[in-house]
């Protein structure tokens, strides 16, 4: 349980502004890896999502990518979260278009975007994050609709990351 203790730790103190400290922490754990197994995904993993954090997208990605160069020869679903919400967030088109292919879950876009349909067994950060990647394709409208979609479902939802997700929901629907 250590790698999950340790990374949601680290992952707590950056959201909370503790960066710094954060940012040791990481680097202390670097100190006890050796060679490129599990532990080092991990260490690249929770760099990914640091980095995407504090807006360094460009870096998140290199991290986040690197997973997938050392996990090449699988069965190609290994694309992490935080490797999409940097390829979302760094505006890059080619970048957003894999995030939102990401992000889809096999879904169809129309019917993401229709306004009539609302898929109870997605969650909030499902639409949310498709919503940001329309944003950044300048599709306003459609951004719109399912910045809603994620708030109401949000507003069900009693997860670990309800709040800030919340928080998102209201700053990205404020931007629109």
């Amino acid at each position: 349980y250590f790698n999950d203790l340790l990374k949601t730790y680290i992952t707590t103190l950056t959201e909370l502004g503790q960066v710094v400290k954060a940012n040791d922490f990481i680097v202390k754990y670097s100190e006890s890896i050796q060679g490129k197994g599990a532990d080092y995904l991990i260490y690249c993993e929770i760099n990914c999502y640091y980095y995407w954090f504090i807006d360094d997208y460009e870096s998140s990605i290199k991290w986040g990518e690197r997973i997938l160069e050392l996990k090449k020869n699988e069965n190609g679903k290994n694309i992490i979260n935080s490797l999409a919400l940097a390829w979302r967030d760094s505006k890059n088109p080619k970048n957003i278009k894999k995030a939102l292919d990401y992000f889809l879950e096999d879904e169809r876009i129309e019917d993401v975007i229709h306004p009539d349909i609302i898929k109870g067994e997605l969650n909030g950060p499902f639409y949310g994050n498709i919503g940001r990647c329309l944003f950044f394709n300048k599709q306003y409208d459609e951004a719109l609709l399912t910045y809603k979609k994620s708030f109401k479902l949000l507003n069900k939802e009693k997860v670990s990351n309800t709040d800030i997700n919340k928080g998102y929901a209201f700053l990205w629907i404020g931007e629109t």
